[in-house]
């Protein structure tokens, strides 16, 4: 399938309808917050996606944190989502990006994924469509082991817990924690600047698992992996590895 014939258009729709997977507990919390700004952010990676998978020069990651955190930084200063209540300062661009940067750390978003990895999901949806009769949004809304058939089309038991484990590993508590160090200390430099008040002290609750909590979700999620592999490859699930390992940043 040739992706030049495939409509821009079309494109994002498909990816604006097939998110992530994510075990049931990460979407919850992903859900919580202000959802104006997440569908907007959703709709303009979508369009980034799309350029790079319409693009055959382009390689590696199908999305980039860099990216996304410039695209959620503006679209939060432009919407004043990040203007928190209580706040005594106005919200500026280090403090927005670091807002943005702290949030998509701990968002179901995938910056895992490669260009070759999503588009050959993106052909395994559209051959699964056509051999429902379905369009490929409807297919991916309505039909309920859309998720299951996909991924048996287009990938395998290994690449799956692979893809899964690295993309848990990239809410490490040493990552989490450094994304939550530096919107501290932004909070700091911009109390001292508009405020002139120094040595503030910031407390910040993001109501996401770290520390021994983490640890705990990450067997969940990969038993939650093993679970789907069992049910997408009968017979190919395995144990979960729960032994704490470090983890570079992304």
């Amino acid at each position: 399938m040739d992706r030049s014939n495939i409509p821009r258009g079309q494109i994002i729709d498909i990816l604006l309808a097939d998110e992530p997977w994510s075990p049931a507990m990460l979407e919850q919390r992903s859900k919580e917050g202000d959802p104006e700004i997440w569908r907007h952010v959703r709709g303009d990676l979508a369009e980034v996606q799309a350029d790079r998978l319409l693009n055959p020069a382009w390689s590696g990651s199908l999305l980039d944190r860099a990216t996304a955190r410039e695209k959620m930084a503006t679209l939060g200063m432009t919407l004043g989502v990040f203007q928190l209540p209580g706040m005594p300062f106005r919200v500026t661009m280090s403090v927005a990006t670091s807002i943005a940067d702290l949030q998509l750390t701990v968002s179901t978003i995938d910056f895992t994924e490669t260009c070759e990895g999503r588009w050959g999901r993106l052909r395994a949806i559209l051959a699964a469509s056509q051999m429902f009769g379905l369009p490929p949004t409807r297919f991916l809304t309505e039909y309920d082991g859309a998720q299951e058939y996909i991924l048996r089309l287009y990938s395998s038991p290994v690449e799956f817990r692979a893809h899964q484990t690295q993309r848990i590993d990239e809410k490490h508590p040493d990552i989490v924690g450094r994304r939550v160090q530096a919107l501290r200390d932004a909070f700091r430099q911009e109390a001292a600047r508009q405020l002139r008040q120094f040595n503030t002290k910031v407390r910040i609750e993001i109501g996401f698992p770290i520390g021994e909590d983490y640890w705990a979700m990450r067997a969940w999620w990969l038993q939650s992996v093993e679970a789907q592999i069992q049910r997408v490859w009968p017979g190919q699930g395995q144990g979960v590895i729960t032994t704490q390992a470090s983890t570079n940043d992304a």
